[in-house]
């Protein structure tokens, strides 16, 4: 990894699969015109002031043993940025329109969350009143069905007990001679 950097300090970091076992890890830093700015065998942080200008190199073998999966984050802090950053304060470079287009998304969001919400209610009240309309709709079947079925009950009753009633009474002589003549 070759960075051109100026007078800096960088952090350079691994992080490993297993932080339980250490890795040999071999690290060399070097500059420009082939000086060795830093190297260290057991490697997990490693923190170097950079005073000269020029192309570095930063290099890693992993010897250790079997299959490790390293991570490595490398952070480079320039001194100028940050005092140049610092004297002149932190300035909002952000044009006004897309401000205002930047409000006007989140007002069109939160009125579109408003109106999911109430035609998710709405939905939801016109299903409860459907079912609801079902419920009684078949409750007034069931019990106009059973009125019926009464109904009809109740009239077959009353044509047999009329008929009953009302039937033609035999005389007792004629049932007499039915029994002579069986005889």
């Amino acid at each position: 990894m070759f960075l051109p950097v100026h007078s800096c300090q960088y952090d350079a970091k691994m992080y490993f699969s297993d932080p339980r076992f250490r890795h040999k890890v071999s690290v060399r830093h070097s500059g420009p015109k082939g000086f060795i700015a830093a190297k260290e065998s057991w490697f997990a942080t490693l923190v170097t002031n950079v005073t000269k200008e020029g192309n570095y190199e930063y290099c890693f073998t992993n010897l250790s043993p079997g299959p490790h999966v390293l991570g490595f984050h490398l952070s480079v802090i320039d001194d100028e940025t940050i005092l140049r950053s610092y004297n002149e304060g932190e300035r909002d470079t952000t044009p006004p329109e897309l401000k205002k287009m930047w409000e006007t998304v989140a007002y069109i969001s939160k009125r579109m969350r408003l109106i999911s919400l109430d035609t998710h209610r709405h939905l939801k009240l016109v299903t409860e009143d459907r079912h609801r309309a079902i419920k009684k709709f078949t409750y007034v079947n069931h019990w106009s069905l059973a009125q019926c079925i009464l109904i009809v009950t109740a009239g077959v009753a009353q044509v047999s007990i009329l008929r009953y009633i009302l039937r033609p009474a035999k005389p007792l002589a004629s049932i007499k001679d039915q029994r002579t003549e069986r005889i």
